[in-house]
């Protein structure tokens, strides 16, 4: 597979946290900078993965295994993160869909695997044990990147290796990355990206199937108060809060 411009770069994400909207902003930067077409853009720029989290095979989280694999690994990492809360509860929609789990939501909040505590517990590995696995690290929220995403594109591909990349450049691939256009493109494709893996769900119009979520935040705010306060908790104690401040302080 091409490893994109940038081959000692990747981005890093727990499933639903807006990577595909990144690669989508970084598919027209690919096209209209490096002249990516075809195959190409299937990979746009540098690589990126869930790290053993990819739904619906995600791994219970195991901080010894994960610390063996990314050791001696020099590469620029950029690590995409967003409020556990709405990655769990964006992942119970795709989860239930996908494997077809007869599973209440609070159950889901609680699972070992895809649960608030797992999804916490892997943010808390990669925001300390991954700058020191990396030769650099920046760290980027989904919040962040929803309310200002011209300027951290910009910021991105400044850190992953070409500050020139215009501003205007940034500003054209925000504007073709809508929600609305890539769900169009979906709809149109049944994949996100050309040549991609097409979407079983979409074909039968499962809604909760598609790759392009509703990009919301804050649902969680509608959680009964047990629900909340569970995760909450679990975020707390797992999540140091110099990290939940590094995260913009939307966790708080």
């Amino acid at each position: 597979m091409n490893n994109g411009v940038f081959p000692h770069s990747i981005v890093i994400s727990y499933p639903r946290s807006g990577l595909h909207w990144l690669r989508w902003m970084l598919w027209h930067i690919n096209q209209e900078c490096y002249g990516a077409t075809g195959l190409e853009v299937r990979n746009p720029l540098f690589r990126h993965n869930h790290d053993d989290q990819g739904l619906p095979r995600s791994k219970p989280f195991d901080a010894s295994a994960r610390r063996e694999r990314h050791r001696g690994r020099k590469r620029r990492v950029v690590l995409l993160v967003r409020d556990p809360r709405d990655c769990c509860a964006s992942n119970y929609q795709q989860i239930i869909v996908k494997r077809g789990l007869d599973m209440s939501f609070s159950a889901f909040l609680r699972h070992p695997v895809f649960g608030v505590s797992n999804i916490s517990r892997w943010l808390a590995w990669w925001m300390t044990h991954g700058r020191e696995t990396s030769k650099a690290f920046l760290l980027q929220t989904y919040e962040g990147m929803k309310r200002e995403p011209e300027t951290a594109l910009k910021r991105i591909i400044s850190f992953v290796g070409d500050p020139e990349v215009p501003r205007s450049v940034c500003a054209a691939a925000v504007a073709a990355s809508t929600i609305e256009k890539m769900r169009a493109y979906e709809d149109q494709h049944q994949s996100l990206f050309p040549k991609g893996r097409a979407i079983s769900g979409l074909r039968v119009g499962v809604e909760s199937a598609r790759l392009v979520g509703q990009g919301g935040s804050g649902s969680w705010r509608g959680w009964s108060d047990e629900d909340r306060d569970y995760a909450f908790a679990q975020i707390l104690e797992i999540l140091p809060e110099e990290d939940l401040y590094n995260m913009e302080g939307v966790y708080l």
